[in-house]
């Protein structure tokens, strides 16, 4: 390679020839399997999304001819993502494969009159088929020893291709099985063959013949590869380099030639061999790696778990897993080299990585603050709502201004949800009995799967969580620990079975109930009332008083419920404690750094100042731009819109304290303990269990509402009364 060119110019596509990093272990598997045996075996090569596994599987298959035992081996290459249809893929096989039988010279008149047979248009599925394996058994036959290797890239696509006929999966287990025509598979792909035919609904056989092999990080002698030629791109190789590099990238293949590519440029530019320039023009594209990596922007998750996302998060917390997940789920996160163990306990493939699992899931452990279900299943943004929303008019009817306040919508859901939980709870027991519950969980063990935990799971957690922060009381039922969108998911999954006589209308209907109802709860729980539309308002409304109509047996159990837990409405109170906190932080931050603080203190904090404030930010801006993906453009106030309580004090109390102590005028012990309360208090409250604050923490909670609604509304004043002196 020509000093001059950049090592890693090739990052966004496969490493061939001299970009390939030899993958020392990998290769070895790939020979004594595959390439060296008389009689080659099938290999599935699994990794996550750009660890080099088509790269790898090329330069071994078509770039190491000269090796022993390949000279009779016939490659074909099939990127499967290519194809609509199964019949086109096994008609691609057999074309491939008589084409470099051609071009090698090895056809005779029999093999050709074969192929000719299989290439004939016209002819049913099963006829090509059975051509085609004949076309293999007589190349073997003219050919002996030859080795048909077929290399099926992307190989995750098969979940998809083959979903209408699974049996499509036993077709090709069929090629290699019977030694007249023996085709081997190497497949390659990021999920494990298992789940690849579950995905397809198909009972998983395909891998029993298959070895896996998992492609993962760069080992030591690789990473020094990679130096290496960082070194001979001119750059100064020290430790302050290799450690900011490590920080960001770890040893992960595609991350480090991101990295890599920049750093050379940068250093050709500025001579200045700076890890951290290099990547700042780069984040986006390790951020968009890592969504892809975490399986947000799929539909399916990405390895052998429901979700790596939340128990790698709890992994790297030292949370306890028991009960969660098994020693197969972890060793799937190590095989994949996502997570590695190490004395203290586990770390994901670099610290960047983590810090961006902090970002996008916050969790305050110190204030056992675990936000309840708040988002939405892609199943609710299909074809079917969106053809319904495209039609429909904005109802032309008006309400009073009081009827469409944001306070009247949030206490008719509040009443709407009380009442579901009762009715079904009631419902329910009456079909199932007493143990009506786990009755359910047997019924429907993964019923509402989210991360790796079921709807029964999580209100078993909630409940837990409930009586550690709270203490225990008496409570309905579990379903009390449901979210929204866990109560339309057991009305859909017992609709036939229970509560179809009772609601009545289609399911479809009640789906896109939930999910219009959802998105309007959420807008509600963090205080965006102001974002919804006047229409939106007005058909929640609707589909509230229909549901307590339809369920007004209920509905006085469920208020009486209710009005149990105090006269004092403590989320209003809460909610405007919250509004009061957002305005002081946001003017005080104004006043401090201007009209743009928001990016100024995004860019001002880092690692070696706190690196949890811009974290915080980065988080409320991914935020933003999920609302907009899912609700389109709303209108927000600033970032703080998207902040909880705790993050807000986080800025409060973090090198921001000497902004924030001459407005508050407080002991900085005392608020962060008022802090840490009122932050605590949002669970329960958004999740109408208000009654779980009681006893003498009810007090409490009213009194230090007002306590710091009073401190926030003294310190709004000050903050206000200077910029008018200014």
């Amino acid at each position: 390679m020509s000093l001059s060119s950049n090592p890693f110019d090739g990052y966004d596509a496969a490493a061939i020839g001299t970009h390939f990093i030899e993958r020392g272990a990998a290769l070895r598997v790939i020979e004594q399997r595959v390439l060296a045996p008389q009689e080659p075996g099938n290999l599935s090569m699994l990794g996550l999304p750009r660890t080099g596994k088509t790269s790898l599987v090329y330069h071994a298959m078509f770039e190491r001819e000269s090796l022993p035992g390949t000279r009779n081996m016939l490659p074909v290459w099939i990127d499967l993502a290519q194809y609509q249809q199964p019949g086109e893929f096994f008609l691609a096989l057999a074309q491939k494969c008589i084409e470099q039988v051609t071009n090698l010279g090895w056809s005779t008149p029999a093999v050709q009159r074969a192929a000719d047979a299989a290439l004939q248009e016209g002819i049913s599925w099963s006829e090509g088929y059975a051509r085609m394996q004949r076309y293999v058994q007589k190349l073997r036959q003219a050919r002996p020893g030859i080795h048909i290797v077929c290399v099926l890239d992307d190989f995750d696509a098969a979940a998809e291709l083959f979903k209408a006929d699974p049996t499509h999966f036993a077709s090709i287990r069929s090629l290699y099985e019977n030694p007249s025509w023996r085709v081997t598979f190497v497949t390659i792909s990021e999920r494990s063959l298992r789940e690849i035919e579950l995905l397809a609904q198909s009972a998983p056989t395909l891998h029993v013949p298959f070895q896996e092999c998992y492609l993962t990080m760069f080992d030591a002698a690789e990473m020094q590869e990679y130096y290496a030629r960082l070194a001979a791109a001119g750059l100064p190789i020290t430790d302050a380099l290799t450690g900011r590099i490590a920080w960001y990238a770890g040893n992960h293949p595609y991350l480090l030639a991101r990295l890599g590519y920049q750093l050379v440029e940068t250093w050709r530019e500025k001579r200045e061999a700076s890890a951290d320039d290099a990547f700042a023009r780069v984040e986006a594209d390790f951020r968009a790696y890592y969504t892809r990596l975490m399986g947000t922007a799929v539909a399916t998750p990405l390895v052998g778990v429901p979700s790596a996302y939340t128990l790698i998060r709890m992994l790297i917390d030292g949370t306890p897993t028991r009960g969660v997940a098994t020693g197969t789920d972890i060793d799937m996160l190590m095989r994949y080299g996502l997570i590695q163990q190490t004395l203290e306990g586990y770390d994901v493939f670099s610290p960047h990585f983590q810090a961006y699992l902090r970002e996008t899931m916050p969790v305050i452990q110190d204030q056992n603050e675990d936000e309840e279900g708040e988002e939405f299943d892609e199943d609710w943004l299909g074809d079917d709502w969106q053809i319904e929303l495209q039609d429909e008019k904005e109802p032309e009817e008006s309400l009073a201004a009081e009827d469409m306040s944001g306070a009247h919508l949030w206490s008719l859901w509040r009443e709407t949800e009380r009442t579901m939980r009762v009715a079904f709870a009631a419902i329910l027991k009456e079909k199932y009995g007493e143990n009506w519950f786990e009755r359910l969980k047997q019924l429907h063990p993964s019923l509402k799967t989210k991360g790796i935990t079921t709807l029964f799971d999580r209100c078993q957690v909630s409940l837990e969580r409930e009586e550690k922060n709270w203490g225990a009381r008496a409570y309905g039922s579990m379903l009390e620990y449901t979210s929204p969108q866990d109560l339309f998911a057991l009305l859909l999954a017992e609709w036939e079975a229970t509560f179809q006589p009772i609601f009545g209308e289609d399911p479809l209907y009640w789906k896109l109930c939930s999910r219009r109802l959802v998105e309007v709860r959420v807008l509600l729980a963090h205080n965006r009332d102001r974002s919804l539309r006047d229409f939106e308002r007005r058909r929640a409304i609707d589909y509230y008083q229909k549901i307590l109509t339809v369920l007004h047996p209920w509905r006085a159990q469920a208020r009486e419920q209710g009005e149990q837990s105090g006269r004092v409405d403590l989320w209003s109170l809460w909610l405007e404690t919250e509004t009061a906190l957002r305005a002081v932080v946001a003017l005080a931050l104004e006043k401090q750094y201007g009209e743009q603080w928001f990016e100024r203190i995004e860019a001002a904090y880092t690692q070696d100042v706190d690196q949890r404030i811009k974290e915080y930010c980065q988080r409320w801006r991914a935020y933003r731009e999920q609302e907009i993906s899912r609700f389109g453009t709303r209108p927000f106030q600033d970032y703080l819109d998207f902040a909880y309580p705790q993050e807000m004090f986080a800025i409060i109390f973090s090198v921001e304290w000497s902004t924030f102590r001459p407005i508050f005028r407080a002991d900085q012990a005392y608020l962060l303990q008022l802090a840490q309360f009122f932050a605590k208090m949002r669970n329960p409250l958004a999740h109408h269990r208000e009654e779980a604050i009681h006893g003498e923490d009810r007090q409490r909670a009213e009194d230090c509402c007002r306590e710091l609604l009073a401190m926030l509304r003294n310190a709004l004043d000050i903050v206000q009364e200077g910029e008018a002196h200014a």
